[in-house]
This record gives structure tokens, sequence and C-alpha cells, in this order.
């Protein structure tokens, strides 16, 4: 399979979210990574493009075991930042917390993650 080479447009995106980001491939597309170091990690999906107007998915996993917590899709590219600045954040809360499962995370995750949509979406 062929992977469309990276973009500007994500190398100038990654550069502006700061020096914890790289661009990297992940499941043969470009996507911007950050590990928060805390068990967490984030790819920022959708964002290999000349647009500055296609939203993007973002994914946050647990690194051990390497699972997905959750995803926000279509995710404004100005937003990009905050929505990020919320997953660290909620990672760094329940990191020590420890739900029982998963599944509680990511129910607590998709919840509060709603809340902050619907504030952002009213605002």
């Amino acid at each position: 399979m062929k992977i469309k080479p990276a973009t500007r447009h994500i190398k100038d995106l990654c550069k502006f979210l700061g020096d914890e980001y790289e661009v990297v491939i992940i499941d043969f597309e470009y996507v911007i990574y950050r590990n928060f170091g805390n068990g967490y990690e984030i790819e920022v999906s959708g964002a290999n493009t000349n647009s500055k107007n296609k939203p993007v998915t973002i994914f946050l996993w647990c690194t051990a075991p390497m699972n997905v917590i959750g995803c926000i899709n279509g995710v404004p590219q100005n937003d990009i930042a905050e929505c990020i600045d919320f997953m660290y954040i909620f990672s760094e809360y329940y990191k020590d917390a420890a739900p029982k499962t998963q599944e509680k995370l990511l129910e607590l995750f998709q919840r509060e993650w709603t809340d902050i949509k619907q504030f952002y979406m009213n605002a």
C-alpha cells in the first residue's frame, strides 16, 4: 500500500503544537503523535492534507496494555491544541485513580468530552 507523503501542512501544524509532537506513520497514514509520558499518548489523524479547514480525529491511547481509550471526531484544526490539553488533563487525573476497567475509563472520557463539546458549541 502506498502512503501519501507528509504534507507541508501537517509538518507546520506539528511544529505549531510544540516540541513534544512529531509526525509519524500509524496505520499507513502520517499523523501527529505525542506521548504524554504518563501511560497515555495521542494521535491526530486526518491532518495530512493541504486544507486548514478539514476536521481531524484525535485518539487517546493507553500504552500498557496498548488500547484506545477514546476518540474525538470532527475536531476543527484550530481547536486541536485545546482538545489535546483536555486529553492530557484527563489522562493525568485518571492515571492514578485507575478505574477498574478500560470500559469505565472510556465511559468517563466520553461523558466529560461530551460536556466540553457542548460548551464549545454553545459558546
